[in-house]
């Protein structure tokens, strides 16, 4: 066996000429490093899949003419991938961590054929198509959505296009009718924009008005409701307005004066009270849960297959009659007896 020293010694691995010149000749082209350095790792990619396919070695010759490159080259690319692969958690290279090949039968047969490979997980990459969808779907929700997460969302969507590089022909424009638009929602939309005040007519779940002084800070649409997020001046605090249940609203000129962001609000559209609340467990088809995000749904085990127990915290169970009426037989109260009536 030869040793260490000599299986890495430069003259050993010198190419000899066992490819047809014609094959292997490049074309005079003008020297693009940057393009010469991805060419090399393209190959140097797709070399390890195909040595892998050999199990029992192929001719570094044969692998030239395979790939359409010079034996120099092959030779040279071969010594890189000998010494590539993924370093262990501690960042360092063991053994195991690197390609390897038969030197033996490299050095003497001229024969590639790999002892020990490592794993290269290739990331999944999004087509044009896909790349196009996510951002039409992004441009159209862009347009639903507040300022601060509007600009969030336009510089998502313009990352995205830039890196995805999509061809004209790819391109999708989504005019999805916009869900239905309660009547005082342009009010309160100027007023989150000009960060001035407004002044509304509430209508609760009880039925029960009155009116408000309010600082838009953020619109959000969960399922097909509206709801503004606001600075009350009545609660002194930042309370959610379900907007088609605003009966009436005036803009006052008056600048905001509340200190709270829209950035500091977090995802969950209510704070709840302390007192005052229903439990209650429903079931419903698995595939519906999703259409009742706003009350937030907790699992719970017991359900039939395909069918979803779950647990929301209703503040009325006039609430809960709403929420039931919009799935017909679909929706099942199990608890409280109060809810179940």
């Amino acid at each position: 066996m030869r040793s260490e020293r000599d299986a890495f010694d430069s003259d050993a691995f010198a190419a000899t000429p066992d490819v047809e010149p014609q094959l292997t000749r490049r074309s005079r082209r003008e020297i693009n490093p940057a393009r010469d350095a991805a060419d090399r790792v393209r190959l140097l990619l797709s070399i390890p899949p195909y040595l892998l396919s050999k199990r029992d070695g192929v001719e570094i010759a044969r692998l030239a003419r395979d790939f359409r490159i010079s034996i120099s080259t092959a030779d040279e690319l071969i010594r890189v991938m000998a010494v590539s692969g993924l370093p262990g958690p501690d960042g360092l290279y063991m053994p195991y961590d690197l390609f390897d090949i038969d030197w033996d039968l490299f050095l003497k047969d001229r024969i590639v054929r790999v002892t020990n490979h490592v794993e290269l997980t290739r990331a999944p990459r999004l087509t044009a198509k896909e790349a196009a969808t996510l951002i039409a779907g992004l441009r159209y929700i862009e347009a639903l959505a507040g300022p601060s997460d509007r600009r969030s969302i336009r510089s998502l969507r313009q990352k995205l296009a830039a890196g995805a590089r999509i061809p004209s022909a790819n391109t999708i424009e989504i005019e999805p009718p916009p869900p239905p638009m309660p009547p005082h929602i342009d009010v309160v939309r100027a007023a989150l924009e000009s960060k001035t005040q407004v002044e509304i007519v509430y209508q609760n779940a009880e039925l029960v008005r009155s009116t408000r002084i309010i600082e838009p800070l953020r619109i959000d649409l969960v399922a097909s409701s509206w709801y503004v997020r606001a600075y009350c001046h009545s609660r002194k605090d930042v309370m959610t307005f379900r907007i088609d249940r605003i009966v009436d609203a005036t803009p006052l000129r008056r600048r905001q004066k509340t200190n709270v962001s829209p950035d500091d609000l977090g995802d969950e559209l209510f704070d709840p009270p302390a007192s005052g609340l229903h439990e209650v467990v429903l079931e419903m088809p698995a595939n519906m849960v999703r259409l009742i995000t706003e009350f937030s749904p907790r699992s719970l085990a017991g359900a039939e297959p395909g069918v979803a127990r779950v647990s929301v915290t209703i503040g009325s169970l006039r609430n809960l009659a709403r929420v039931v009426a919009s799935m017909p037989g679909n929706i099942r109260v199990i608890s409280p007896p109060e809810a179940v009536r």
